[in-house]
């Protein structure tokens, strides 16, 4: 998303932070789990499909286009669509053996981030 966000209106948080574990604890989700993630848009939280098409809206386009697309897909649809993308995704695109640690251009995004 920080690639596509060009006008870096996006913030990001790990959720390793205090004040994202306290976000996460507030709204009723695990923040050991791993299994979700939260986006806040306009103080309210949207999880799993209805947090993916939150995002795509924020995008240009054509990812705009899919976040009003997704939109109309029920959630208990959009939610499983999410789950299998979850589930799959690392033996479909990989994984690395570091976190993204961005750099000067990118730290200002996030809402909390220690040097290491």
């Amino acid at each position: 998303m920080i690639a596509r966000d060009h006008k870096g209106e996006s913030k990001f948080a790990a959720i390793q932070e205090e004040i994202p574990k306290a976000l996460y604890k507030h709204y009723g989700l695990d923040a050991e789990a791993f299994d979700t993630f939260m986006v806040l848009h306009n103080g309210m939280p949207y999880y799993r499909w209805r947090g993916v098409c939150v995002i795509a809206r924020l995008m240009p386009a054509p990812w705009r286009w899919l976040g009003q697309l997704g939109r109309v897909v029920p959630s208990f649809i959009g939610d499983a669509i999410y789950d299998f993308v979850q589930r799959n995704r690392i033996g479909w695109f990989g994984s690395t053996n570091a976190c993204f640690v961005p750099n000067d251009a990118f730290k200002g995004r996030f809402l909390a981030f220690e040097t290491l």
